[in-house]
């Protein structure tokens, strides 16, 4: 992030920040300076201290964890969850400065996010799905966006997410992972 930023939009991997950032860049009539990617507390952290507009997207935790896992195979649950949950408490006390978004409203009606951040910090950001606009051109992420490879990821991601899900059923630390999102959701 640098003084230049326009726009900051981070979150725990795997909660949509590809999507909402492409989405947001390609509603744009001119480039905009967007920091994202990070997954790092810090990043919201500057950009709330240096009042640029935020927006923080978050996922339900088991299926941010297990997107995650998908990606870094090698990561332990325990792990991602412990992640997710230091992120989310690390930027909690900031909130004031940012605009909270879940996955399934970036994923549903990301222009409905964009104009509560114009609403919040008095931009004039272009909302994505406007009339001529689709968001099925947006790039998909990564992971998953060759179409013959995409069923195939999503089926895994979802494999491992029930694996994990049944695994996890009695966890301390899932539990935890879940108070921090309804509490983060509450007020998205």
């Amino acid at each position: 992030m640098t003084g230049d930023t326009e726009l900051v939009i981070e979150g725990y991997w795997r909660s949509g920040n590809t999507y909402a950032a492409r989405a947001f860049e390609t509603a744009q009539d001119r480039p905009v300076r967007i920091a994202f990617h990070t997954h790092a507390a810090a990043t919201v952290r500057k950009g709330v201290r240096l009042n640029r507009p935020v927006l923080v997207l978050a996922r339900h935790p088991l299926d941010a964890a297990s997107g995650r896992m998908f990606l870094a195979p090698r990561l332990s649950l325990e792990h991602a969850l412990r992640e997710y949950i230091r992120f989310y408490q690390a930027i909690e006390p900031l909130a004031a400065g940012y605009v909270r978004a879940t996955f399934e409203q970036v994923t549903a009606d990301y222009g409905a996010v964009i104009a509560r951040v114009n609403d919040r910090f008095g931009t004039a950001f272009r909302l994505p799905g406007r009339p001529g606009h689709a968001l099925s051109d947006v790039p998909q992420s990564p992971t998953c966006r060759l179409p013959r490879l995409a069923s195939i990821c999503q089926e895994r991601v979802a494999e491992v997410r029930e694996r994990l899900r049944a695994r996890m059923r009695n966890s301390s630390l899932l539990q935890t992972a879940e108070r921090v999102y309804q509490a983060f959701s509450v007020n998205a």
